[in-house]
Formats: C-alpha cells, structure tokens, sequence
C-alpha cells in the first residue's frame, strides 16, 4: 500500500529495517537462544519493517485513510492473489522433504549440510520478485484502463531489470559464497568446497528464476490466477524434484546442482509454449487481445515548450483520424493547459517533471489520459484554488465535461476525460 501509494523513501526504509533487523537480530539472538532466536529474529525483523510503514502516515503525501470494512467475500476475492505465494512454499516443503530422502541415500551427512545451504539459497531466490511486485500497482493500472500500449512497455522495462537483478544476484553469490555459508555455520572442514561449489552452480540459474517470477506475476495481475499456480508449481515443485534427481542419476552430485538451473529453463520454455499453443501467436505471450485498441502515448519531460508541443500533436492526431475539428482543439487546449497548470503548481519544484498522454481512439470519443510527477492536486475538486490563467481555462474545460476522474498511481497525478463526438 505505501508504494502504492508513491511513497519510495519510506518502503525501501521498510525493507532496510525488515530485511537488515531479521540478519542482525538473528544472528545475535542465536547465540543465546539457537534456532529459537533465528525465529525470533525474523519475527523482530518483521516488526521493525512494519513500524517504519507506518510513519508513511505521518507525513505529507499520504493519502491512506484507515476504512473498517469486513466481508468474506472480499476476502474470499483477494485471497485468489495469495495462491501463487502459498504454492511456492508448500512446493518447497515437499522439495525438501524428497531431496532430504535421496540426497541422504546417496551422498551421506556431507551431501545432506550442502543441500540445506542450497535450500537456503533458494528460498533466498524469493527477492527476485522484487521487479513483479514494483510492477504491481502499473500494471493493474493499466489494466484497468485496458491500455495495452503501456502495459508491453512496463513488462519490457521489467524484463530488462529482472535479467539485470538475476545476473547481479549471481555474480554476489559467486564472489561472496564463503561468507554465504559462512552464515550457516560453515567455515571449514568437509562441507565448505562442496557447498561453495553448490550455490555457484544454483546462483547461475538466477537469472531464468527472475525471469519465472515476473512471468508468474504478470499472469497473477491480468487475472490468469490458475495459469500463474501452475507454473510456479511446475517449477518449484515438480521440476524442483525430477530434474536435480536426473542430473544426479547421469551426472553426479554436481549435475543435481545444475538440474535446479534446468528446472527453471524447462519452466520458462513449457510456460511460452503453452501460451503459444493455447492462445495463438497473435496473442503472445502478454494475453491483451481482448482489450486491443487503438492507443496512442506521448510522453516528455514538461516544459512550456513541451506542453505546446504536445498539444499541437494531440490536434494533428485527431484531425487525422477524422475527428470534428471541434473536438481536436478542444483536447488539444486540455493537454497544453493541464501541462502549464502543472508546471505553475510546481514552479518551486526543481525537480523535473515528466508528462504523459495516453489517447484512446474510439469510434464516437477520444479519452485522455493524463500523469504527471508533479505535486499531488485533484483537477476534478470543484473546491480546487485555481491558480493563473492556464488554471481557470482548465477549471472550466473539467468543470463542462461529465466523464472525468482523477486517481494517484504511485504517486503520480492522474487525470481522465473523455471529448465526445456529439458536443455541442
């Protein structure tokens, strides 16, 4: 809810509270109590994550409001979304407890201390999610707004960072795997060389985890809830299993470690596949043919220049796709005055501020989109203080149009209106 709700600042300090409080904590806690202190060292570092949440309530930006609201079938709705995230655990439960099995029959207490430093690892692997879950409240966004257009966009930034996360993921594995089994209490002896060798070969296939993790997301948010199960159950529970037992029946212990990178591989390639095969090539692999349109995106950093720019475009656009001329430069007064109402808003701001319009082409309507990074105002508030010239022709183009809303997205301001064909 707190990035949701634009606040950066205050979640990555959740995250630095969470993630160093349950280390910290559970390092220092296990000396004295044992495995009852790493617990208790994760329960402080939860606590400590949702303590520095809360003080997104105390300051300015927080549009939050506590609501009590109780019903089951809400509850019932959001709980679809938690299915993913409680099939990976019970999958890695049941990985455990084959691979304790088969690795116990056949490489003794040596093999049994390295397979759980890789379980370990693992079950670490879940920080890979972080892209999916940034992409969460953009992607349900745009969803809701059926603007496929935006939507390619976010998932291509996505997979470019979650390539980049995974191989970032690897390379500290690889460089810092003695301190990583060090974390377990193994600093030398027989365990240490096979269980470094072991996270550098698992760590290779971070890159192909990330991956699976955003896809399994991405199906979660367009509502492909069942799809989403069944492939982080593939992978985490099945393929978890079969592939590192095949690699250690052809290849030995080290093709068992290399089976968890084919687990994910084979994930990926069954999970495309299907996509492909159930839905059609001109439906892959994002699933928005059935909200297909025609959307068209401008987007600049603002600047009175930039505003006028993009008004004239706005004009030209419309007139193009036979929209009355009525229509086109009255959407393209609107984009060139909500740009300098923005600009006179945050003309104490050195930030830049970037500007986006989203146009969607209907038979009868054109609807426009508008997000700005400015400072947080609601167009649509008839009690709004208006402010210049830009501020009154603008108050007055919302206050003549019925359809029009205004909604913050991650802490940007988003205004919505809708110029019909049949004005007068």
């Amino acid at each position: 809810m707190v990035y949701s709700d634009g606040d950066e600042l205050c979640n990555n300090i959740c995250y630095v509270f969470q993630i160093g409080g349950n280390i910290v904590c559970s390092v220092i806690l296990t000396k004295f109590m044992g495995m009852t202190g790493i617990i208790l060292g994760s329960v402080i570092g939860n606590g400590l994550g949702i303590l520095a949440c809360c003080w997104h309530y105390f300051r300015k930006g927080n549009t939050l409001r506590f609501v009590w609201h109780l019903s089951f079938r809400d509850f019932l709705l959001t709980s679809r979304y938690s299915i993913v995230d409680s099939s990976v655990y019970l999958c890695w439960a049941l990985m455990d407890y084959v691979m304790i099995g088969f690795v116990s029959n056949h490489y003794g207490e040596t093999g049994l201390i390295t397979l759980a430093v890789v379980v370990s690892l693992i079950e670490f692997s879940v920080v890979l999610d972080g892209v999916g879950m940034a992409m969460q409240p953009l992607i349900g966004t745009y969803y809701g707004e059926k603007n496929h257009v935006l939507i390619k966009r976010v998932m291509k930034s996505a997979l470019k960072a979650a390539v980049l996360e995974g191989a970032a993921a690897t390379v500290l594995i690889c460089i810092f795997s003695r301190q990583f089994c060090g974390l377990f209490g193994i600093s030398g002896g027989a365990a240490l060389a096979p269980s470094m060798t072991a996270i550098r070969i698992v760590s290779l296939g971070f890159t192909l985890c990330s991956v699976v993790s955003l896809t399994t997301s991405y199906y979660m948010l367009i509502d492909r809830i069942r799809m989403a199960t069944c492939i982080a159950i593939l992978q985490n529970g099945l393929l978890y299993i079969v592939f590192p037992i095949l690699g250690s029946l052809f290849f030995g212990i080290k093709g068992m470690w290399a089976g968890f990178i084919a687990a994910s591989l084979m994930t990926l390639i069954s999970a495309y596949l299907f996509v492909d095969l159930r839905f059609g090539r001109d439906n892959f692999p994002y699933l928005l043919k059935d909200i297909d349109s025609e959307i068209v995106v401008m987007d600049d950093t603002l600047t009175a220049e930039t505003a006028a720019l993009l008004s004239e475009s706005v004009g030209q656009l419309l007139v193009s796709h036979n929209y009355p001329k009525k229509i086109a430069n009255r959407a393209a007064l609107f984009v060139e005055e909500i740009g300098l109402t923005v600009l006179e808003n945050n003309k104490n701001n050195k930030k830049t501020l970037l500007f986006e319009i989203s146009l969607f082409l209907e038979d009868d309507s054109v609807l426009i989109i508008e997000r700005d990074s400015g400072k947080l105002f609601d167009l649509t508030d008839p009690d709004l203080a208006v402010k210049g010239l830009s501020g009154y022709i603008l108050s007055g183009l919302m206050e003549s149009h019925k359809e029009k809303a205004y909604l913050i997205t991650t802490g940007y301001n988003r205004n919505m209106i809708r110029f019909s064909t049949n004005e007068k």
